[in-house]
């Protein structure tokens, strides 16, 4: 994902104390039975230069504690994305920037927010890399140095200066007993051209799009809403390419120069999301909606009652039913739920 340049700072006395700060909060509103809040990544390493961001793993013993916890957090204002491809490790992102929701509603530090399983691969990663670097001084210039290298060679992909890392980071893993089929599957996951990230690829489309979206929806619907009558199908077609896609902010993630999912919002709302088949399962869906959380502050979207996949999609995002329709926009017998994105306190 090319963005802006990457950012790598001098290191910050501030960066523990915005930890404890965030682990506060955590501890208060967590359950017991959580084991530990660690402070990893970079940040965590005095000395080191770093991007300005935290990485906080939340640990628990027992997967088994993961749904309890993704509704915790959900209420304190994030969207579980999944485990992004790493198996032990869920992820999160924040609805909004300041504190959670009911609290102090100030501004939090930029932080990254996983829950990992205790002995999990993921978190043996982050807490043995970060007592080597804190240890080995020499190690940690060398780091140090390489970051402002790669942030350097990369511009704004992040992608690429993450995979950039991977070698010096497997070597610490590795001197430290990591086993090679571990350190396989996390040089695998650091690979850029394997890596969907929020935002990657997400770009504004336009008019000369609409024939492709259109069949992008075609595809998608035929899918997924099998409960759609064919007739009804080609009244809606009709419909994307001549009113609806004019009617929306239209944006789309590309895989080279196809469209592999677009989405449509109104001022709150998500009007439209659809992701072609050959495209399902790699948290495209999600990518869109974040992006639409966060950039175009949506808060609701309507979603067909016969399609319990988008239905559970939605409700694993942080939406929840608010309301029932019998029919559709269009006055068509498919009865339509109201979902809004409003984490309740």
């Amino acid at each position: 994902m090319r963005n802006s340049m990457i950012e790598i700072v001098p290191y910050s006395s501030s960066w523990p104390a915005d930890f404890e700060r965030l682990k506060a909060v955590y501890m208060q509103r967590l359950p017991s039975t959580v084991k530990a809040i660690e402070h990893v990544g970079s940040t965590a390493v005095p000395g080191l230069d770093a991007k300005p961001v935290l990485d906080i793993d939340i640990v628990v013993e027992d997967a088994g504690e993961i749904p309890g916890i993704i509704n915790r957090l959900s209420e304190l204002g994030y969207i579980h994305v999944g485990d992004r491809g790493i198996p032990g490790r869920e992820a999160f992102e924040q609805l909004k920037e300041t504190g959670p929701f009911g609290l102090d509603q100030q501004s939090w530090p930029r932080h990254n927010l996983y829950l990992c399983i205790n002995g999990s691969a993921s978190l043996r990663n982050h807490l043995l890399v970060r007592e080597a670097l804190r240890t080995d001084e020499g190690l940690r210039s060398k780091y140090a140095a390489l970051k402002h290298q790669l942030a350097e060679a990369a511009g704004g992909d992040i992608n690429a200066y993450v995979e950039g890392k991977s070698s010096f980071l497997t070597g610490i893993l590795l001197q430290q007993g990591f086993a090679e089929n571990e350190l396989e599957v996390i040089i695998e996951q650091n690979r850029a051209s394997d890596r969907y990230s929020p935002g990657r690829n997400i770009e504004q489309a336009s008019p000369v799009d609409y024939v492709e979206v259109t069949a992008v929806w075609e595809a998608s619907v035929r899918a997924t809403h099998p409960f759609l009558k064919e007739e009804d199908l080609m009244f809606y077609k009709k419909l994307m390419l001549d009113q609806f896609l004019q009617s929306v902010d239209l944006h789309c993630v590309r895989d080279g120069l196809r469209i592999a999912g677009f989405i449509g919002t109104g001022p709150e709302s998500i009007e439209m999301l659809f992701v072609h088949p050959d495209y399902m399962g790699r948290g495209i869906g999600k990518q869109l909606v974040l992006f639409a959380v966060s950039d175009k502050h949506v808060c609701q979207v309507d979603v067909n009652e016969q399609n319990g996949q988008a239905i559970a999609f939605y409700q694993k995002m942080g939406f929840r039913t608010v309301n029932r329709s019998e029919v559709d926009g269009m006055g068509k017998p498919y009865p339509i739920l109201h979902l809004q994105l409003r984490p309740q306190v």
